[in-house]
């Protein structure tokens, strides 16, 4: 069996013995200091948990450990906190107790605190209690952006595309007079060319735009 000794509610030392009696013997054997008390009547469990320096307080009458968040509520238990070198604000605690275990806090967990803003592109998902990635669609159906910048943010994407293709087409007009200066017969003509182009530009100008877009076919 093993008791422990315990000093200013600390546990000072931990001693095996076959009898209970002899505990000063043995303890002196080991260099253990003479003030104290020893908690005889309640050995330790073969599964027992505590160390020396552990406070006594931190557990029941039969040496289980009390509940985790009991003790760091009571402040026996401290929570690992950020520092400079993390992204979290310094000192924000980045550890919970969770189904008596402790863990790291969640993004989820750090967002609700407000220990860290969303990024734009971000949403909380309530149900699953994570924090997700989203369109603009989505976004705008959580709450995350407002009419006015979805609609920005659509009518930016289509001009941009717009762009693309316009700038994607232009090895067509470098063909195009290429073979005039070489009196090659055209592959294209300058006005299909053009109404091509000119359609593009005028994407903007669609009834549907920017939600619902027909994009015009190369010649």
């Amino acid at each position: 069996m093993k008791f422990a000794k315990v000093k200013d509610n600390k546990i000072i030392k931990i001693v095996a013995t076959d009898n209970a009696d002899k505990l000063e013997w043995n303890c002196n054997n080991e260099g253990c200091e003479k003030e104290g008390m020893w908690y005889k009547e309640t050995p330790l469990p073969e599964d027992y948990v505590c160390e020396e320096g552990n406070d006594i307080r931190m557990f029941n009458k039969d040496w289980s450990l009390r509940p985790l968040e009991d003790l760091v509520e009571e402040g026996y238990i401290e929570l690992t906190k950020a520092s400079e070198n993390d992204p979290e604000p310094t000192g924000t605690v980045l550890e919970k107790v969770e189904r008596g275990q402790i863990v790291p806090k969640t993004d989820y967990d750090l967002v609700k605190e407000g220990s860290i803003e969303l990024k734009d592109s971000q949403y909380i998902d309530e149900e699953t209690k994570t924090i997700q990635v989203g369109d603009d669609d989505i976004l705008l159906e959580k709450g995350r952006i407002t009419e006015e910048e979805h609609y920005r943010r659509k009518a930016e994407e289509v001009r941009s595309e717009r762009d693309y293709r316009i700038q994607a087409f232009e090895w067509r007009y470098a063909r195009l007079g290429s073979e005039e200066r070489m009196g090659k017969p055209p592959t294209d003509t300058l006005e299909d060319l053009d109404a091509y182009v000119q359609a593009l530009r005028d994407v903007p100008d669609q009834k549907g735009f920017p939600y619902k877009i027909e994009w015009p076919e190369e010649p």
